[in-house]
């Protein structure tokens, strides 16, 4: 049992309810085993109605599997987000994307360059003294 649990279990037995500590756990533990006891025949009955119906041929199975592919295909598309050797249609599209916008800025950047050139030059030109 947790230690706080036995802790505070501890603490009452020192108080003014200590009495009805005793039967209060004791009606407590017997509805446990007799609503455990209910839960074991409920899963019994379930998973023998849905083996009736076929393993995974719908019943009570037929939701569980439905989630476990839903599962499955949402892993899939997370791990696939997170693998940078294996390239989907869809991200081959998006890097050749990126790769002509990294051109288009390396060319931008270069034609800049250039200007920023020429006017250095003009400016050179202009501050130079005359003689």
């Amino acid at each position: 049992m947790p230690i706080t649990f036995l802790r505070q279990l501890i603490r009452f037995y020192g108080d003014s309810i200590q009495s009805l500590v005793p039967s209060f756990l004791e009606f407590s533990i017997e509805n446990l085993v007799r609503d455990q006891q209910k839960l074991r025949e409920q899963m019994t009955q379930q998973i023998a109605a849905g083996w009736k119906q076929g393993p995974w041929g719908g019943g009570a199975f037929g939701a569980l599997e439905e989630q476990a592919r839903n599962n499955m295909a949402m892993f899939e598309r997370a791990f696939r987000m997170f693998s940078p050797f294996k390239k989907t249609s869809d991200e081959a599209g998006l890097v050749s994307a990126q790769d002509d916008l990294a051109a288009r800025s390396e060319a931008d950047l270069d034609s800049l360059r250039k200007e920023l050139a020429e006017m250095k030059d003009r400016l050179d030109r202009i501050t130079e003294p005359k003689r």
